[in-house]
């Protein structure tokens, strides 16, 4: 996938910067700031729900992520000039996970990516390093991607106790039914613990 040069996304960015230039300017400053806010926050948290399933991802796939994410930060700096100071969470989470793609796994601390990444997108994303034979989440679910990222990943980006709890679980589960050994790497031992 040559994501740089996709016809849809140029004209998503283009259109994003249209608006931004000759719509969002007819409005006192300020007015529109917390709907804009919201749109560049839940474009970066469907982003990375998503991103986090893609199984298998070697090297390339983990460079066409990249290039998309550098498309989705212009596509916000088209709304937003600020994005960065106004999404602050979000951002930071992007910036983080662009460092986790580009990282070898083996060389990782978890523990520390925990700081900045929400712990259902790090243990999403490690799951879906393992080997071809081990499903995907939503496969284990019976789930369709899409509808896994809207009912399991995206509430999740706010505290809700209840729901983290039945997300580690599906993950323990899947852990047991393919006999994930912490022993195998310091990945799957962070899933294990963190699951547990």
């Amino acid at each position: 996938q040559n994501l740089e040069n996709s016809p849809g996304i140029l004209a998503v960015t283009q259109a994003c910067s249209h608006v931004s230039r000759y719509h969002f300017a007819l409005f006192a400053s300020g007015q529109l700031l917390p709907y804009i806010k919201g749109l560049c926050s839940f474009a970066v948290r469907v982003f990375l729900s998503a991103a986090v399933l893609v199984k298998p991802c070697p090297e390339t796939t983990r460079a066409s992520l990249a290039k998309a994410m550098q498309v989705l930060e212009t596509m916000l700096n088209a709304l937003d000039s600020e994005f960065q100071a106004h999404i602050h969470y979000e951002a930071s989470v992007l910036k983080e996970f662009r460092r986790l793609l580009s990282a070898s796994l083996d060389k990782l601390n978890f523990e520390e990516l925990t700081n900045v990444i929400p712990v259902h997108l790090l243990l999403a994303y490690l799951v879906h390093q393992l080997p071809a034979k081990v499903q995907t989440l939503p496969e284990f679910l019976g789930m369709a991607p899409a509808v896994y990222v809207e009912a399991s990943l995206l509430p999740l980006w706010e505290p809700q106790p209840a729901l983290l709890a039945a997300f580690k679980e599906g993950v323990a589960e899947l852990s047991v039914k393919h006999h994930l050994d912490p022993a195998d790497s310091p990945a799957v031992a962070f899933i294990i613990a963190w699951s547990a």
